[in-house]
């Protein structure tokens, strides 16, 4: 086969448009898989509309329906699995949020006005949102104008295209947002934040984990926390038994014995898509942790039967 770069244009101009029809279906299915769910593409995400060649996205309706926070309710579809109900939907995101300050007060860590926060994995914002206050009070000393580390603001990055849109259109001001792939990469520079918390995202991130600790380090400050929440494989037979329902739990179940449950191990892999499930042996997760930063304290049960770690860096 003739390699020298423009080779192909000696084919008539009808051949490469018909082997160019021929294969567009094709590559296109490729992407598309790859994107959603391939094993052996770092850099995943969940697209909006991912089965169309072309979407739309509609303008935010004028008057959205108001939760008690004055902030928008996002659509119950957008809830996942977090709860069936609006107000335990909410409520949910407070508890977590109490539960996370509670926790860095007794590794002698508050939160100040000038304090830059970065929730990986926001969703629809259930737990973000607790920072409105806080950002627009950074707003309104002009946190983040002129360039450099956001100072006063609060974040959220997430891997789902539609809850990003959602957020960016009804959250924001006073909350900020970005999309991020799999891939251990943030797009912000070294340093930038003081808080960066993570719920049940490691719980979906088994085979970049290290990675992705290196990188919650890279862009928080010194001195800064890190609050990640994981599955501990204690915690496997609570949500078997309690909460039998739920994706993880079904998947767990059907994918491994209860031999495999029980054995010594220092991690656990269901699934190879973006919503993997990752169960830890405790010192494990805590060994992987404190190859960067310093574990300071293990909290059980603080995000339903996951444990969470506070990390200094």
């Amino acid at each position: 086969m003739d390699r020298r770069p423009g080779a192909f244009r000696l084919v008539p101009t009808f051949v490469r448009t018909r082997i160019k029809r021929s294969l567009a279906p094709m590559i296109r299915w490729v992407v598309r898989h790859e994107t959603m769910g391939g094993a052996h593409l770092s850099a995943k995400t969940l697209p909006i509309e991912p089965d169309r060649d072309s979407y739309l996205m509609d303008a935010v309706e004028d008057s959205p329906r108001l939760a008690s926070d004055g902030l928008a309710v996002p659509p119950k579809e957008l809830w996942w699995e977090y709860a069936d109900d609006e107000a335990v939907f909410l409520d949910a995101g407070i508890a977590h949020v109490r539960t996370m300050h509670e926790a860095l007060a007794r590794t002698g860590w508050s939160l100040e006005p000038e304090h830059s926060v970065l929730e990986l994995g926001c969703a629809s914002g259930p737990m973000l949102r607790c920072f409105a206050a806080h950002a627009n009070a950074g707003r309104e000393q002009g946190g983040g104008r002129g360039g450099g580390p956001f100072r006063g603001s609060a974040w959220g990055v997430d891997i789902s295209q539609v809850h990003i849109a959602w957020c960016l259109g009804h959250l924001s001001p006073p909350l900020r947002f970005a999309s991020v792939t799999t891939a251990p990469h943030l797009p912000f520079a070294d340093g930038s934040f003081d808080l960066l918390y993570a719920g049940s995202v490691f719980s979906h991130l088994g085979e970049l984990t290290e990675a992705w600790v290196c990188e919650i380090a890279r862009v928080l400050r010194p001195g800064g926390r890190a609050y990640l929440t994981y599955v501990p494989r204690e915690a496997i037979e609570r949500y078997l038994a309690e909460w039998p329902d739920v994706q993880f739990s079904r998947e767990v179940a059907a994918a491994t014995t209860p031999e495999q449950r029980t054995r010594a191990y220092r991690r656990l892999i269901v699934g190879r898509e973006p919503w993997q499930h990752a169960v830890f042996d405790r010192a494990h997760f805590h060994q992987v942790c404190s190859q960067v930063m310093e574990v300071l304290e293990d909290v059980p049960n603080a995000y339903s039967f996951q444990s969470a770690v506070v990390l200094r860096r």
